[in-house]
């Protein structure tokens, strides 16, 4: 009996040295600021929590400063990665409120490089009148997070104009949430762990991959599909009540570019906008031409780099530019 107890101390301490070591190894040697996984969680941890308001889902945490992907990440007085918001637009200032996820928050992406940054002074430029764009981008929201937080919050900022950025994934349910366990906050090891088994099931154990995911989620009896629906029309009927113009912005997956193996839901979007009329802009032709790694954060991450910030700003603006609803808000 003291022997069998003798072994299974040995056994304990011994797994729990070996767990130590592991959680040693992933902090200081892969953890080095580009882990893809690693730096979403932190995102999640640091920069993020539960909003009080089930429909939003998450927020972002005001003044707060981290770095994530190797560029610093800092949020304002009402949790958005952008300078300090009056409430109230300047007089003879343009205000455009973007709405998104983690490609408008601008992941992987200094500030001053993201998609609504470069915006606000190209604008500026061109239009020549002081153009502000607010980044309301937060990581993993989907559409219906987007129309809820606008509703309750964005409206309160008086845009002048509101651009609600698409990705494929805003089909997605909106999650539920929960406090956060002790070992879901502080171990390293576990998120790599889950990742590597994520990826395994992936590709060794028939999940679905990233393609025919995404497929899954247009389908005509998909609920995230029909949710998103009714978050548009909610959102057309804000806007119209408030004399607010609304433009859709698509942006494309870029694991793949040409040919492009989603047009088809882009056409879906399309047709919801246009049969609203609601201006939609396609920003595939700002990048269809490119290398898609090029434009990556990194090879893990299909994010848009600084690069591609850049390519897909430069293409807005002359849409922009031109756009009658744009052009409308400079004579008022």
């Amino acid at each position: 009996m003291r022997q069998f107890r003798n072994s299974l101390f040995l056994v304990f301490t011994s797994s729990v040295f070996s767990l130590i070591i592991i959680e040693l190894f992933c902090r200081l040697v892969i953890d080095d600021g580009m882990h893809y996984h690693l730096e979403m969680w932190k995102y999640a941890i640091n920069l993020k929590q539960i909003s009080k308001n089930p429909e939003i889902g998450h927020e972002h945490l005001p003044n707060k400063k981290i770095r994530l992907m190797g560029v610093d990440v800092e949020t304002n007085n009402f949790g958005l990665r952008d300078d300090w918001i009056d409430k109230y637009p300047q007089e003879d200032v343009i205000r455009i409120l973007m709405l998104g996820d983690s490609i408008t928050f601008g992941w992987g992406v200094e500030s001053d490089k993201t998609i609504a940054k470069r915006l606000e002074n190209s604008l500026s430029l061109n239009l020549n009148r002081k153009v502000e764009v607010i980044n309301a981008g937060v990581g993993n929201y989907n559409t219906s997070m987007q129309v809820e937080w606008f509703e309750t919050v964005g409206l309160l900022f008086s845009p002048d104009i509101v651009l609600l950025n698409f990705f494929i994934n805003d089909a997605e349910a909106t999650p539920a949430y929960k406090e956060i366990s002790f070992l879901d906050k502080y171990l390293y090891s576990k998120v790599i762990f889950l990742a590597g088994v994520d990826s395994a099931k992936r590709n060794f154990f028939g999940e679905k991959n990233w393609e025919n995911y995404y497929r899954s989620l247009y389908s005509v009896d998909s609920s995230g599909w029909l949710d998103l629906k009714k978050s548009f029309l909610s959102m057309v009927e804000i806007c119209k009540i408030n004399d607010l113009p609304l433009i859709v912005l698509d942006y494309p997956e870029m694991r793949r570019l040409n040919p492009y193996p989603f047009k088809d839901i882009s056409k879906k979007i399309e047709r919801l906008s246009v049969a609203n009329s609601v201006d939609y802009i396609s920003l595939l032709p700002a990048i269809v031409s490119e290398r898609p790694e090029s434009l990556w954060v990194s090879v893990p991450d299909p994010h848009p780099n600084g690069y591609a910030n850049k390519l897909i700003s430069d293409f807005l603006t002359n849409e922009l530019s031109q756009n009658p609803s744009i052009k409308y808000r400079l004579s008022k």
